[in-house]
């Protein structure tokens, strides 16, 4: 009875480390995708800066924005959502659609 009892402990302590080790990946995925969503972020800030020195010098500035346009903020946004996707298996007070429907709305 007492090796039954033992197996079953021994079962349980794998299967937690287990599910310990997997949550330290997730968590470690999350933390990743965050800081190159950041770094995405500082880009299209440091890019709209010179657009914006630019356009005071009255010099071209269409290579900058279409660089922000057609490669940063897409990258953002798929960025943004796979954070979404990491996340949402957390409990958190609004649900993934409502992110989502947040994130992707347009300003006016």
């Amino acid at each position: 009875m007492g090796l039954i009892v033992g197996l079953i402990a021994l079962v349980i302590a794998i299967w937690q480390l287990k599910l310990q080790k997997d949550e330290v990946i997730r968590s470690g995925k999350v933390s990743t995708l965050i800081h190159m969503a950041s770094i995405i972020k500082d880009k299209i800030d440091h890019h709209e800066k010179i657009i914006e020195g630019q356009k005071e010098k009255r010099e071209k500035w269409k290579g900058h924005a279409d660089r922000v346009n057609n490669e940063l903020r897409p990258l953002l946004e798929k960025l943004n959502g796979d954070i979404i996707e990491a996340t949402s298996s957390y409990d958190v007070s609004l649900s993934t659609a409502d992110i989502k429907e947040l994130i992707t709305q347009k300003s006016v």
